[in-house]
């Protein structure tokens, strides 16, 4: 409450928009009224209209709206004059123009309805505030302040107030309060009400406290009984949300176009807290249009991106869109994300063939100790697109040996894995991203040349092909097994043999394919040609053997370069080049004594040297611009 009230600063001048928004459910209506309630005495005359989004969905529901409107802050006699949607709008401005005035627009759900009740501050008398409520943030992108710059006070345009999830300590004291009339839990239901709150989404407890009323039997229920109504009723929520909860995301749900409410899906199921990178470029490829839907379903509430890139959703939110899948979406097996009904389902009887499944799971292990014939089942998920089996050490070439049924199979994931050769019917599946990583792998075939995303991990690269075929790759990391990784069942005499007889072998310096953006060298020698690599944004390399770093005319566009524990460079020649570059990291570099060129690079904003001991002073750097060392 604090936040917004100085948002709205009653007692400077101008006119003042705050709006507030959040997800369905979250609390905006409450915060609203009790804001409301504690300023209605400071202004000549106020007005609540509650419900914006179901009131303007009938014929002239506008019009009936600015009626109200009028109604409340001059009385009926105006109002009624209203003959339709702009004689109200001219109406409004010419009634409030001289009288401060509090209004609450609760829950919009379209730039109109505001364009049409408030449109602009020079509507108002100075003083005014006018408070918005809505799940849709780009809703408080309409409004902009016309008044002068002269006017003190006057921010432009809608000053907004995300409402967030309560603090999961003061949920659980709230919880305590209606459930015990106390500050604390019995101790036999400490770890109950804990466990309650955190399945329930402690974000609308302070919205719906009356909802956890149910939890307070006390008196009438013995011990027994009592305890085991809790155990049900918390299975219950962990089924999904409450249903006053479902009912209100849904409205947000409904209103999303088709693509976007798979893309909400996908990563409900799969992607929180995942970087969203490759979920981009899965969802491009399926013609979903990515940043636009990320785009909507932030400003809507259902996601946030975090500073790492990574999905973040309200528990509330995930459970809802799990609850979709489960209960409502038309396709059956459509998306599979607990691994044990992911065993089931493949164990199972079921005809998979057509189940449209996606399936982001690890359970490979489990199947081949349960003596489970794996080989026999997954040709028969036709309609299979995700299939990940990171760290699945006991995952088998003989596991794969059908995967060339898999015609839908856009994303295949095996690093960490004991596989040592992936059989040659993979070259013809569609796949968008592979990543392969094994100590064993000893014979890769042609690469589909639909791939975009490719990581290789393996001793030996004499094994794997040349990506150059591969016209349409964006990202590429290859990385090389140069230092001990344990497995459970792996001994450090075997990797050493293993080793030893890869270095024994001369590496290939690949030709890269010149559609590439992103490239990650880890532990590679000789490194590949960059002459080609016009279209390259970012270059990562790490650890790898060399004492040279030269940078060619082909890496003229790299905006990003990473040089990281590289501890035999020496001296990175022709770095002048890169005036594109924007940021230089070098890290663990233990011999480089100067950076040649460094203050030729006049767009770098930001510069990071760490561990590099050697070398004693920058170049002057009054060439640059602005940057950040």
């Amino acid at each position: 409450m604090e936040a917004i009230m100085e948002l709205l600063d009653v007692r400077s001048g101008g006119v003042r928009f705050v709006g507030i928004h959040g997800m369905g459910g979250v609390g905006k209506t409450t915060l609203a009224k009790v804001m409301f309630n504690k300023l209605i005495s400071h202004f000549e005359r106020s007005s609540f209209l509650e419900d914006v989004r179901a009131s303007s969905q009938s014929h002239g529901g506008l019009l009936e709206l600015q009626k109200k409107l009028l109604s409340d802050l001059t009385g009926h006699g105006i109002a009624n004059k209203i003959k339709d949607g702009d004689d109200g709008i001219n109406m409004i401005k010419k009634a409030l123009s001289n009288k401060e005035v509090l209004i609450v627009l609760d829950d919009l759900d379209k730039k109109e309805q505001l364009k049409n009740l408030a449109g602009k501050s020079d509507w108002f008398c100075f003083g005014s505030r006018i408070i918005i409520t809505t799940r849709d943030e780009s809703v408080l992108m309409a409004q902009g302040g016309v008044f002068s710059k002269e006017v003190l006070n006057q921010p432009e345009g809608i000053l907004r107030y995300e409402v967030c999830g309560m603090r999961f300590d003061l949920a659980l004291h709230l919880f305590y309060k209606h459930a015990f009339r106390s500050d604390s839990a019995p101790e036999e239901y400490g770890a109950l009400s804990t466990e309650i709150v955190r399945t329930s989404g402690h974000a609308s407890l302070g919205r719906h406290g009356d909802r956890v009323q149910s939890f307070d039997w006390g008196k009438d229920l013995e011990h027994s009984d009592k305890r085991e109504v809790w155990d049900e009723t918390l299975k219950k929520l962990k089924e999904g949300p409450f249903k006053d909860v479902q009912d209100t995301l849904m409205i947000s749900y409904e209103r999303l176009e088709d693509k976007h409410q798979e893309i909400f899906l996908d990563i409900a199921c799969f992607f929180i807290t995942t970087d969203k990178t490759y979920p981009v470029i899965m969802w491009k490829d399926c013609g979903y249009f990515p940043s636009i839907a990320m785009r909507v379903l932030s400003q809507r509430s259902f996601i946030k991106i975090k500073e790492d890139n990574r999905f973040w959703m309200h528990d509330q939110v995930r459970d809802f869109g799990r609850y979709i899948v489960l209960q409502i979406y038309p396709r059956k097996f459509c998306r599979v994300w607990i691994p044990k009904d992911a065993l089931k389902l493949l164990e199972g009887e079921k005809d998979l063939s057509r189940s449209n499944i996606e399936d982001d799971w690890g359970g490979w292990s489990q199947m081949q100790n349960e003596d489970k014939g794996v080989s026999h089942t997954i040709g028969g998920l036709e309609m299979l697109e995700v299939l990940d089996a990171h760290k699945a050490w006991d995952l088998t070439d003989k596991n794969l040996e059908e995967i060339g049924k898999l015609f839908h199979l856009k994303t295949l994931i095996l690093a960490f894995t004991s596989v040592s050769r992936l059989p040659p019917e993979i070259s013809r599946l569609h796949l968008q991203k592979l990543d392969v990583g094994s100590i064993d792998l000893q014979q890769v075939p042609s690469l589909p040349s639909s791939l975009k995303f490719l990581v290789v991990q393996a001793m030996d690269f004499s094994v794997v092909p040349h990506p150059s075929s591969i016209t349409d790759l964006e990202q590429l990391e290859l990385y090389r097994f140069s230092n001990l990784r344990r497995r459970h069942h792996s001994t450090r005499r075997d990797y050493d043999s293993k080793l030893k007889a890869a270095l024994m072998r001369e590496q290939p310096c690949y030709q890269l394919p010149s559609h590439l953006s992103d490239l990650k060298l880890k532990s590679i020698s000789p490194l590949p040609h960059f002459s080609n690599l016009l279209n390259l944004r970012v270059l990562h390399v790490i650890e790898c053997p060399i004492s040279r770093l030269p940078v060619t005319l082909g890496l003229i566009h790299l905006r990003k370069l990473y040089i990281i524990r590289c501890e035999c460079l020496e001296e990175i020649p022709g770095l002048s080049l890169l005036r594109s570059l924007e940021r230089l990291e070098l890290k663990g570099l233990n011999r480089l004594v100067e950076i040649q060129g460094l203050s030729e690079l006049e767009n770098l904003q930001y510069l990071l040297l760490s561990s590099c001991d050697l070398i004693g002073q920058l170049p002057n750097l009054s060439k640059l611009g602005s940057y950040n060392i």
